[in-house]
């Protein structure tokens, strides 16, 4: 059996980290005054996925999306009944139902009063999807329910990513990714501050340091778990953040104790955080009944990002087998939703034929014709119950 051949139906070959930051060592930043919710300990050789974690998989094939709906999931929202899918690059939303279904889509890309330039990034509440064009400075809205444009907000800064908590209370984020950049106007002084609809700022949270960067902004800083919560990670800290409904509330702080996180006191190259070998969270992870999923950069001999689960049950950190891929978590995560994590199958019969050959489980017959056909297609992780 093959190890690489493995790896490339999953998405998991070894490539070179296109990502250079500033982090944080671990003693260093809970001495700030960060009170881990929890902690986990990161080791290089983590305990493979054993049978008994996932209980079950459910195929949804996205219908129709090998006709050119869009290119990849740079977000997937998931409201009710409703899987949205955000492909930044082409600038669409592309909105199915729970059965894979095509039900509308926006490609309003223009400079219209009910269009933008750019989705810098994009969330939803129950009725209303919002996407942000900082070449315009707005919040453009429609309709969740058909695609219909609702309307606009103003919004008075630069933000490379946002969540938001309902139609009036908003997350937003934007940190300095050049040290030799200029961003206008300027970003706040803070990680992420939220806003009321007006974007007027009701509060702010963790504060940065003056001057502070990242060397190449993150795709995605912003995840919700399956209860409402938002999730934040950016490269200064060792894990990541929960916030809450109550904006008076602290982000509750899940520590990731990595051994060699990034330190924080200055801003660093990627061939800085290459030669130093040092390891830290790829991408904000993806939270479940507090079983979370995300992706390590671990530098060694090689450099390469494999995926990593806390195993809340078992209290431990878990990967995929070099050599069996019953088990396996697909590399690209894209959500949950009240039944489990979702992760994507991008490449159609070609990614699908290479799992089940090492072991994955497949998929009916409903959703392997559509699979064949060169479908994308979701994977719905059910995780066992204690």
């Amino acid at each position: 059996m093959n190890y690489k051949s493995i790896l490339g139906a999953l998405g998991l070959g070894a490539f070179g980290v296109l990502v250079s930051c500033s982090g944080s060592g671990a003693a260093e930043q809970i001495a700030d005054g960060l009170v881990p919710a929890d902690t986990v300990v990161y080791t290089a050789d983590l305990d493979t996925i054993p049978s008994g974690v996932i209980c079950g998989l459910e195929w949804i094939p996205l219908r129709g999306s090998r006709n050119g709906l869009f290119g990849n999931i740079s977000k997937l929202i998931v409201r009710d009944s409703l899987l949205v899918v955000i492909d930044r690059p082409n600038c669409k939303a592309v909105a199915f139902n729970k059965q894979g279904d095509l039900l509308y889509q926006i490609a309003n890309r223009g400079q219209g009063p009910e269009e933008y330039l750019e989705i810098a990034a994009a969330s939803a509440s129950d009725s209303v999807l919002y996407i942000l064009d900082n070449y315009s400075h707005r919040l453009q809205q429609y309709s969740l329910a058909d695609g219909s444009y609702v309307g606009a907000i103003s919004v008075p800064f630069v933000a490379w990513d946002f969540e938001m908590m309902s139609d009036n209370d908003f997350l937003f984020t934007c940190l300095n990714n050049s040290p030799d950049s200029e961003i206008v106007p300027k970003p706040m002084d803070y990680a992420v501050w939220r806003t009321d609809s007006t974007m007027a700022v009701t509060h702010t949270y963790l504060p940065l340091p003056e001057n502070y960067f990242e060397m190449i902004g993150k795709r995605r800083y912003f995840t919700t778990d399956n209860e409402g919560n938002v999730i934040f990670h950016c490269y200064r800290y060792p894990g990541f953040f929960t916030f809450t409904q109550d904006p008076a509330q602290e982000p509750a702080f899940h520590y990731v104790n990595f051994g060699r996180s990034i330190p924080a006191d200055k801003g660093l190259t990627h061939k800085d955080v290459r030669k130093k070998k040092y390891n830290y969270l790829e991408e904000t992870p993806f939270v479940y009944d507090d079983n979370w999923i995300g992706l390590t950069t671990h530098h060694r001999d090689w450099d390469y990002i494999q995926v990593m689960l806390w195993h809340k049950a078992s209290g431990k950190l878990l990967t995929n087998s070099q050599k069996w891929a019953g088990n396996h978590i697909i590399y690209e995560m894209v959500g949950v939703n009240e039944d489990g994590f979702i992760a994507y199958l991008s490449s159609g019969q070609q990614q699908y034929d290479s799992l089940i050959e090492h072991g994955f489980p497949r998929a009916d017959s409903i959703a392997e014709t559509h699979i064949e056909q060169d479908d994308c297609a979701l994977v719905i992780y059910r995780f066992c119950k204690d």
